[in-house]
C-alpha cells in the first residue's frame, strides 16, 4: 500500500486497518521518508519495473488542473486525452486522475 499509493485516512483500504496495522503502515511510511532523504534521487515508492513504452496514452478521469512538464504544460481536464511521457504521469495514474489507454 505504501509502496503504490500515498497513505490517505479516508480511503477504504486504511479504514478496513485495525488499530495496530494503522499504527505499523505510519511508523513503516515514516522510515521510508527517513530512508529516501538519504538520498533523493532514489523514488522508492516507483514501479521497480521498467515501461514497456516511453510515451503512453492517457485520458483524464478527474480534473487535476496543469502539470509541468519538460515537454510542455498539460491542462489534464476531465475526459480529455494525450500523449504523454510514462513517468511524467506515473503518479497521477496510480492516485487515479489519469487512466492508461
Amino acid at each position: 500500500m505504501v509502496w503504490n499509493e500515498t497513505i490517505d485516512q479516508d480511503t477504504t483500504t486504511y479504514g478496513n486497518l485495525s488499530p495496530h496495522e494503522q499504527d505499523y503502515l505510519h511508523k513503516y511510511s515514516d522510515l521510508l521518508v527517513d530512508y529516501k532523504g538519504e538520498w533523493t534521487d532514489i523514488d522508492l515508492t516507483g514501479s521497480t519495473e521498467p515501461p514497456k513504452d516511453l510515451f503512453i496514452d492517457v485520458r483524464v478521469l478527474k480534473d487535476a488542473g496543469e502539470i509541468q512538464t519538460e515537454y510542455g504544460v498539460f491542462n489534464l481536464t476531465k475526459d480529455s486525452q494525450f500523449y504523454v511521457r510514462h513517468a511524467d504521469v506515473q503518479r497521477l495514474i496510480q492516485q487515479g486522475y489519469l487512466q492508461m489507454l
